[in-house]
């Protein structure tokens, strides 16, 4: 996956914050998308881990 590199900045009441990552608020982005399927896999193999976790997932 090639990272988008963002260069955006806002200012508020004087205090500049930067936001690297605002391109993953575009969700039609295939970047966004493989970005998205990379945390949720992280997400599912971490859970799985969990002892008795399917007693907490409600369907």
């Amino acid at each position: 996956m090639n990272r988008l590199i963002t260069e955006v900045e806002e200012n508020f009441h004087g205090t500049i914050v930067k936001d690297p990552l605002r391109w993953l608020e575009n969700s039609e982005l295939e970047e966004t998308k493989e970005w998205d399927a990379k945390q949720m896999s992280a997400t599912v193999r971490y859970m799985e881990e969990i002892p008795n976790i399917a007693k907490l997932i409600i369907d």
